[in-house]
């Protein structure tokens, strides 16, 4: 859910089940509590302040043996583009970080988007 919060619905950041944590110019690390239960991720931004990564060692992986490992899990971001007068990022990947190799399972790329759709009567 923070992950989607960062990539897709940046203005709900303020919510008070935040706290943030700067680690350095470029990158601060959010912690997301609720119900007695924390993540946290580090998010990387770049000199314009445009999210470009977020990591997170918070996720468990689900091996071929059924054990579920805590893994480190990333989505960068990137291109970003115009779209109707709101730029967002238009390409991304999401992969995991094994041992010896990491695995990238999801690949996005936006093509167009729809601002307060409504649906027809």
């Amino acid at each position: 859910m923070l992950n989607d919060m960062c990539l897709l619905a940046p203005a709900t950041l303020i919510d008070k089940r935040i706290t943030w944590e700067p680690i350095d110019e470029l990158h601060s690390r959010a912690i997301y509590s609720n119900n007695g239960i924390k993540v946290s991720a580090v998010l990387e931004f770049n000199p314009s302040g445009q999210l470009v990564s977020f990591s997170s060692e918070d996720r468990f992986y689900l091996n071929p043996k059924g054990e579920m490992i805590r893994t480190k899990w990333t989505t960068p971001v990137h291109n970003y583009r115009d779209f109707k007068g709101v730029k967002i990022a238009s390409e991304g990947t999401a992969y995991w970080s094994f041992p010896d190799r990491d695995f990238t399972y999801a690949w996005f790329r936006i093509a167009d988007v729809e601002y307060n759709v409504k649906k027809q009567k």
